[in-house]
């Protein structure tokens, strides 16, 4: 997970890495790396609550047909051992670092993700051969390891899924797809009413 500092100046924006945390048990067959081995696309999603200052990182395992969430302490900017290769400081979570974990059904294709009021918002999904996986937003609550999926292909999205970013107060979701359009969606009761 790279994070990089955002600067504003005279209106251009720049960024710099400042930290990468990396996962220090991604071979591990019992956790995060599948079994068979044939992870393919086998590189895990991190997204920050800053409510609580957690970091959850989640990865698809092929072999089970899985889902695995992790959840750590998010690391301080001052944290780290300084990395010549990468310019900035580098964390290694490992093991002992795991607060929770959770296993829910498998996803297809992990794309971009954010965190809301209590749920990590997934998108999955790569609508093109050979994975045929259709564009999905699933709401994941941290507490119970539930999940509630939506097809967007249902409400005309068909596109391969990139970035999402949602407040669950408003009711509103900023969705960005591979056709490089940015779509506002308004719902209500969970029920999406999406528009360009």
């Amino acid at each position: 997970c790279c994070v990089y500092r955002l600067t504003e100046t005279n209106g251009v924006f720049s960024t710099s890495l400042v930290q990468v945390i990396r996962i220090g048990f991604v071979d591990d067959i019992t956790l995060w790396k599948s079994p068979e081995g044939n992870d393919d696309r086998s590189y895990g999603n991190f997204v920050v609550d800053t409510d609580n200052n957690k970091l959850y990182a989640f990865v698809r395992r092929w072999g089970p047909k899985e889902m695995r969430f992790f959840r750590f302490d998010l690391p301080g900017l001052d944290e780290g051992v300084e990395n010549a290769n990468y310019g900035c400081k580098v964390v290694t979570l490992n093991v002992e670092d795991i607060e929770q974990q959770f296993t829910t059904e498998e996803f297809d294709v992990i794309q971009g993700c954010c965190y809301s009021n209590g749920k990590i918002i997934a998108l999955s999904g790569l609508p093109y051969s050979p994975y045929n996986a259709a564009p999905a937003i699933r709401f994941i609550d941290v507490k119970t390891g539930a999940v509630e999926t939506y097809w967007l292909n249902n409400y005309g999205v068909t596109d391969e899924p990139e970035m999402v970013s949602i407040d669950i107060e408003t009711g509103t979701m900023y969705y960005a797809a591979i056709d490089g359009k940015l779509r506002i969606f308004k719902f209500a009761n969970m029920h999406f009413h999406g528009y360009d």
